[in-house]
């Protein structure tokens, strides 16, 4: 976002599956994507999901310190703490992680995260000379079956979390500052839960493009995915905002064992720009 110098602010969101003993080649992935972040160098913010547990924040956050010095991360008790990192170069302050009221149940995987702790975190990025804004982390249900409908309930707690991200959203909107939602949101835009988000008119940092975020890796239980679109860069309130963006982590870069894997996690990451 442009303050009074004219600068603006990277965002990446990432979704990296780290889930050890389910997913294909953890480590070996985790090492990987550690790299890949080293490597981004046009980057201010940092916003991952599934980040399960304290360890891997560790890990990633040693390797980006020097560059994003600020890091927010909650870990939940028992529960696997909603798995959300923010790395950040700008101060983060008024920093807060909230689970979601609506969870699903305790039992199955088409059901409901309940076991994930899943919720958001909320942060005010101070920026020097003022053009400060607040940010989102988030990583909302998965419907595994890919019914996104009403009578599915896993689809049904997304469009519960969906109402409590908006209910802040609009709450933070009435100070009159910007709010930036990143994050896993395990929608595309064609089912009818977008449209909540869509009467706010955000700008989207990859706009209308009908861009994939999921890709066909064998990652999760070794199972292979559907292309569809689940990640967003968004941008609620602001006057003259700029935005663009752009998918990356999209090249095929590795084989691990005997099961293919053409990326680094099942989901691509996005990358944005963003000025006011």
């Amino acid at each position: 976002m442009r303050n009074k110098a004219g600068k603006k602010t990277r965002i990446l969101t990432y979704n990296v599956c780290g889930l050890p003993v389910f997913s294909v080649a953890f480590g070996k992935r985790m090492s990987l994507i550690r790299r890949a972040l080293e490597q981004m160098e046009e980057v201010d913010i940092v916003c991952l999901q599934e980040v399960w547990q304290p360890f891997l924040k560790e890990y990633f956050y040693r390797a980006l310190r020097r560059r994003l010095p600020y890091a927010c991360y909650k870990s939940q008790g028992w529960r696997l703490g909603g798995g959300l990192l923010v790395l950040s170069r700008y101060p983060l302050e008024r920093k807060s992680f909230k689970v979601f009221k609506s969870k699903g149940v305790p039992w199955g995987t088409t059901t409901g995260d309940w076991w994930a702790g899943k919720g958001y975190i909320k942060a005010w990025v101070k920026r020097k000379g003022g053009g400060g804004f607040w940010l989102i982390n988030t990583h909302l249900n998965a419907v595994f079956d890919g019914r996104f409908e009403e009578s599915n309930l896993a689809y049904k707690v997304i469009g519960e979390q969906m109402g409590e991200i908006l209910s802040e959203v609009g709450r933070l909107r009435e100070r009159g500052k910007a709010v930036v939602l990143a994050g896993d949101l395990n929608i595309p835009k064609t089912v009818g839960h977008w449209q909540k988000i869509a009467v706010l008119k955000p700008q989207d940092v990859l706009g209308d493009e009908k861009v994939m975020t999921i890709n066909k890796s064998h990652i999760f239980w070794g199972r292979e995915s559907e292309l569809a679109r689940r990640d967003y860069i968004l941008v609620f309130g602001g006057k003259e905002v700029k935005v663009q963006g752009r998918v990356v982590f999209d090249d095929k870069l590795c084989e691990f064992r005997r099961k293919r894997c053409s990326h680094l996690s099942d989901h691509l990451g996005v990358w944005g720009e963003i000025s006011i």
